[in-house]
C-alpha cells in the first residue's frame, strides 16, 4: 500500500516548520527538506535494486515448475470450455477509456469522493489555521506567542502520522478499507468538538486533544488519497 506518501509529506512539513518561525530563517523551511530529498535521491541510486534479478530473484513473467504443472491440471479440468473461444487474445491497449462521467458512476467513486472532501477540508483548516488559532485563545490562562504556538500545532501532524500508519495497516489486515474510514471519521467528529471546548483547559489537554483529534482525521485522508484510490482503479479496470 501506498498510504506512506502522506506520512512523508506531513513530516517534511514538521521539519520546515521548525525554521518558518522567524523571519530571518524562514528560507530555512525550503533548505532543510531540500537536503534531505538530495540525500534521499543518493541512497535511492547507489541502492534500489532495478531488476529483480538484481536480489536473486525470478523475474516476474515468470513462472516455477509447480505452477506450470498446476495450470496444466486446471486447463486439463476445464475441458472443452475452452473449445468456444476464438483463440484471439484482446490487447488491453484497444480497450477504450472511459470518460469522466462514467468514472463518477464506478461503485464508491463519489462516496469516497465526498468523504475526502471533507477529511481534507478538516486537515488543511487545521494545516493553516491552527498556529493562528492557538495564538489567539489563552490556554491555561496564558497567552502564547506565534513561535511557541507553531511549535505547538505540530503535535497535531504527529498524531496524523501515527494515525494514518494504523489506519492502513488497519484496512490492509481486514480488506475493509470502506469501515475503517467511517470509523475513524466518525470518531473525529466528536474529538472537534471537546477541542473546541477543552483545548484551552491547558497546555496538556491541548497538546492530548490536538494529538487524538490528528490521529483520527489523517488516517482517512491518507487511505483514500492512495490505497483506496488504487482499489477503485484496478477493481474495475
Amino acid at each position: 500500500k501506498q498510504w506512506y506518501q502522506r506520512r512523508v509529506a506531513i513530516t517534511a512539513g514538521i521539519i520546515a516548520g521548525t525554521e518558518s518561525n522567524s523571519v530571518d530563517t524562514w528560507g530555512l523551511s525550503f533548505v532543510y527538506p531540500a537536503i534531505i530529498m538530495a540525500l534521499l535521491a543518493v541512497v535511492v541510486f547507489f541502492f534500489l535494486p532495478t531488476t529483480p534479478q538484481s536480489v536473486n530473484l525470478p523475474p516476474p513473467n515468470q513462472t516455477s515448475k509447480d505452477e506450470d504443472e498446476e495450470r496444466l491440471i486446471r486447463s486439463i479440468q476445464v475441458g472443452n470450455e475452452s473449445d468456444d473461444d476464438d483463440g484471439e487474445d484482446v490487447d488491453p491497449n484497444s480497450i477504450p477509456a472511459i470518460g469522466f462521467g462514467k468514472a463518477l458512476m464506478l461503485p464508491g467513486v463519489l462516496e469516497f469522493s465526498f468523504s475526502l472532501f471533507f477529511a481534507k477540508l478538516v486537515c488543511y483548516t487545521f494545516l493553516f489555521c491552527l498556529p493562528q488559532y492557538i495564538a489567539a485563545i489563552e490556554i491555561g490562562g496564558k497567552q502564547y506567542k506565534s513561535d511557541k504556538a507553531s511549535d505547538v500545532s505540530s503535535f497535531y501532524d504527529i498524531g496524523g502520522i501515527i494515525g494514518s500508519i494504523v489506519c492502513g495497516i488497519l484496512a490492509d489486515k481486514t480488506g475493509c478499507n470502506a469501515i475503517v474510514c467511517i470509523i475513524f471519521q466518525i470518531a473525529s467528529v466528536p474529538l472537534l468538538l471537546l477541542y473546541y471546548m477543552y483545548g484551552g483547559t491547558s497546555m496538556a489537554a491541548q497538546i492530548g486533544v490536538m494529538c487524538v483529534l490528528g490521529f483520527f482525521s489523517n488516517g482517512p485522508y491518507a487511505l483514500i488519497t492512495t490505497a483506496v484510490s488504487a482499489d477503485l482503479v484496478s477493481s474495475h479496470a
